[in-house]
C-alpha cells in the first residue's frame, strides 16, 4: 500500500509534482511511497513528504483523504510558498542521470492538462478544492 500527497502551496493555486525520468520512460507522480509496518496511511503521507522534499506539515494541514485501489491519497495545504524544491532522502541517493527525481510546483490549471501516474479521481479533487 502507498500513501501519496497532493501538496498545495499556501495560496492553494499550485501543487507539487515529481517528474521521474528513467531510460525507458518519463512520467509525473505525486510525492509519496510505501506505508511501513505499524504506520497509518496518514503518518506515511507526512513522513514521505518530509523525507522526499524536506517539507514538514502538521497533521492538521490534511484537508481531505481518499482511499484508492493502490493506497491512500491525501490533500495537504502547506504554508510553503512557490519556490525552489529539492529531492532529499532515499530518492536523492538513488538519483542518477538515468534515474532522475525532479520536483516542480505546477499550477492547478496546468495540472488539468497533464497525465499523472497513478491516475487520480479528478472530480474528487475538484470538489475538495472548492
Amino acid at each position: 500500500m502507498r500513501a501519496s500527497v497532493i501538496l498545495l502551496d499556501k495560496t492553494g493555486q499550485f501543487i507539487v509534482l515529481i517528474k521521474r525520468i528513467k531510460p525507458d520512460k518519463t512520467y509525473l507522480v505525486f510525492p509519496g511511497g510505501g506505508i511501513e509496518a505499524g504506520e497509518t496511511p496518514r503518518q506515511a503521507a507526512l513522513r514521505e513528504l518530509s523525507e522526499e522534499l524536506a517539507i514538514q506539515v502538521p497533521s492538521e494541514a490534511i484537508r481531505a483523504e481518499m482511499q484508492q485501489q493502490d493506497g491512500w491519497l491525501f490533500l495537504i495545504q502547506s504554508q510553503e510558498s512557490v519556490g525552489p524544491l529539492a529531492i532529499h532522502g532515499e530518492e536523492a541517493e538513488r538519483s542518477t542521470p538515468k534515474n532522475q527525481y525532479l520536483p516542480h510546483w505546477i499550477s492547478l490549471e496546468e495540472m488539468a492538462e497533464l497525465s499523472i501516474f497513478p491516475e487520480i479521481d479528478r472530480e474528487w479533487l475538484a470538489r475538495q478544492l472548492n
